[in-house]
């Protein structure tokens, strides 16, 4: 009996301490992925020809479909849905058979800041499997790292999405620079889909509370114009005062996610079903200008959620179409984006600049605090003119052009209060 109290005490003692150096064998000091991925107005256009091309919507229900993403559509696509867990950076690259990942995920409060890792995913048969996982120096067994998965799985209540995704994609062929996957479209796994992704948002009870006191504010002004500060500030008075029990960057976060479908007419249903009301419609301004308020709004929710990157390149791929139509490229419009992406980034970077914006916003603030006077930018360029003046995206003189923009909306007084 004696010899089982020392062996468990043993354990009782030896145990934390083991975990403890695994999980500091894992961290690391500097990051494995130092690179950027940078998203550019090619890779939006190319992501949207991906989705118009293979919308399965249009094929008949049990019908089989083939869809191919090359190693830079994996690596802008992973590098998105990393930043929605934590800052970092991910690598893909895919050579016969074999998917190679290796990422870095930096958490700023341990005291070794950085989690490196990398996976490694072999087709077999037509089927993908865990080959190897490596997190910092510590090895993983793949049969350990597939537990671990389905346990995360098991935690999240995914088992039926995760069982599903399994029946409806039939086969994967991994080839050099590229990834085909092949799938039995189903029409219910749109809604199922969106079913998942409303019951697991973490902030579904802020979005019915944003949503709620939008449809106050707004409530009797039909077609009213007026400056986007009117919805705002009474919007972030309610973040402020939320905040004492949550994340004020979350908070943020799904105001401005509401805020932004609102401003750019969308079903806001599909962020608060069953909600028995709407907020009336208003010819929401900026600086005087309706489109304004829209681009500075919707940039500001694409920061908050997904990043800087994502949100520039929407605003510029915008402009690019737009240089083909009537209404021309215009650098005001860009100039509306820039500062709406500063803006959602600055309310979403950290706890700190979260809560500084909503103290600065609710006490009250007007237009030139966070949006500069741009009335002598350039706007409604033709595609010519536009290749003419500037030489294109990334030239000297394009280049000056943005440096300027973004020297004034680092400027706005909001930031320095």
């Amino acid at each position: 009996m004696g010899t089982l109290f020392k062996t468990l005490f043993t354990l009782l003692i030896l145990t934390p301490i083991v975990l403890l150096v695994v999980v500091w064998f894992a961290l690391a000091d500097r990051p494995l992925i130092t690179d950027r991925t940078k998203l550019t107005p090619e890779d939006i256009t190319r992501a949207k020809n991906i989705i118009k091309n293979n919308d399965p919507r249009q094929h008949p229900a049990g019908s089989r479909h083939t869809i191919r993403f090359t190693d830079k559509d994996l690596n802008l696509a992973g590098n998105y849905l990393l930043r929605q867990t934590a800052p970092g950076k991910l690598r893909v690259r895919t050579r016969a058979h074999t998917l190679n990942l290796a990422g870095t995920m930096r958490f700023r409060k341990l005291p070794r800041q950085f989690v490196n890792f990398v996976v490694q995913i072999k087709e077999r048969r037509g089927q993908p499997e865990l080959a190897r996982v490596r997190v910092g120096s510590v090895n993983i067994p793949s049969p350990l790292a597939m537990w671990l998965l389905e346990y995360a799985i098991e935690e999240k209540k995914l088992q039926q999405e995760y069982a599903l995704l399994k029946k409806t994609i039939e086969r994967v062929e991994i080839d050099k620079d590229s990834v085909a996957l092949t799938y039995q479209w189903d029409p219910s796994i749109v809604k199922k889909a969106q079913a998942t992704i409303l019951t697991h948002s973490t902030d579904q009870e802020a979005l019915h509370s944003y949503h709620r006191e939008l449809v106050r504010i707004t409530r009797g002004g039909r077609l009213n114009r007026v400056s986007i500060v009117e919805a705002m500030v009474p919007m972030f008075r309610l973040a402020q005062a939320r905040s004492q029990f949550s994340d004020p960057a979350e908070e943020n976060k799904a105001m401005l996610s509401i805020l932004a479908m609102w401003a750019g007419r969308g079903d806001l249903t599909t962020l608060v079903p069953n909600a028995r009301q709407q907020p009336s419609s208003y010819r929401l301004t900026l600086r005087n200008r309706r489109d304004f308020g829209r681009h500075f709004l919707i940039s500001a929710a694409l920061a908050a959620r997904s990043g800087n990157d994502i949100s520039d390149a929407i605003g510029l791929e915008k402009e690019l179409a737009d240089a083909q139509t009537q209404s021309g490229f215009s650098f005001t419009d860009i100039a509306a984006d820039r500062a709406g992406t500063r803006f959602g980034h600055f309310a979403t970077e950290s706890h700190d600049s979260a809560k500084r914006l909503q103290n600065t916003v609710a006490n009250g603030l007007v237009e030139s605090d966070f949006m500069p006077d741009i009335s002598d930018m350039p706007e409604g360029l033709s595609a010519n003119q536009f290749a003419i003046q500037y030489g294109g995206i990334g030239s000297p003189a394009y280049q000056r052009l943005i440096d300027d923009i973004d020297n004034r909306v680092s400027n706005s007084k909001i930031y320095y209060q």
